[in-house]
């Protein structure tokens, strides 16, 4: 019987010790003009559609999390592979390069069990 007693409270340390990794990905537009971005979300294999409003606006693009928890920086490609677009009303292509992790604003928070990952990807008239 103790080592059934034993089992279960060993058990329970080990789920009570799990840790988790959460990401989003958020794209802010603080150009002129709205833009449109397109893609898949690799992980979930779901497309990206959304219209993101001028001057402020912005869209969460993907979140997902993981068992493990991790404080290396996460690379967009991992999330929207090389084939995300982005344009403005004017029918121009982001330039900013969306698959370099530099050009994203990052934001890791650390707790006892988590790693919160934020990443937004800044849009300017200047990206067009």
């Amino acid at each position: 019987m103790t080592k059934y007693i034993f089992l279960v409270v060993a058990l329970i340390g080990f789920v009570s010790c799990e840790k988790e990794t959460s990401v989003g990905y958020i794209v802010k537009n603080d150009s002129s003009t709205k833009i449109y971005v397109s893609g898949v979300n690799v992980v979930y294999a779901t497309p990206i559609s959304h219209i993101i409003p001028a001057l402020g606006g912005s869209e969460i693009l993907a979140r997902w999390s993981k068992t493990g928890k991790s404080l290396d920086l996460m690379d967009p490609t991992t999330m929207f592979g090389q084939d995300l677009l982005i344009t403005n009303t004017n029918g121009d292509t982001l330039t900013k390069n969306y698959a370099n992790i530099a050009n994203w604003d990052t934001d890791v928070e650390e707790t006892k069990g988590t790693a919160k990952h934020t990443y937004v990807l800044n849009v300017t008239d200047a990206d067009f």
